[in-house]
């Protein structure tokens, strides 16, 4: 289910920093976890947005095999690009670090992560 902006209870979760709940609601198997709200941003994205993302949410997300973490938003961006933006060089080490993580994954602007 998801609100007005097209948001889902995980993905407020995850972005409020949330842990147990994010926690809760990862165990649902049949809960959409790549679901894009209306701007195309996921959960594992928006976790990112606040201005001291949690290290321990994302570590959660990316742990569950569901969650793509190459999804891209409207822009073409990725979390990875998100997270090179805020500077942030711990979750970018963990987001970079992740198995699945494309980092030349180019945006609409023809512009990679890196």
């Amino acid at each position: 289910m998801q609100d007005f902006t097209g948001t889902t209870a995980l993905s407020h979760a995850a972005f409020y920093k949330h842990q147990e709940v994010t926690q809760v609601l990862l165990k649902d198997k049949g809960i959409l976890v790549n679901l894009p709200n209306n701007n195309g941003r996921t959960l594992l994205y928006r976790s990112l947005m606040p201005e001291y993302p949690s290290y321990e949410v994302i570590s959660s997300l990316l742990a569950d095999p569901r969650v793509d973490v190459n999804q891209v938003d409207e822009n073409g961006l990725t979390p990875i690009h998100s997270a090179m933006k805020a500077n942030s060089s711990e979750i970018v080490d963990l987001l970079t670090s992740h198995a699945r993580a494309n980092i030349s994954q180019v945006d609409n602007s023809g512009c990679t992560a890196l």
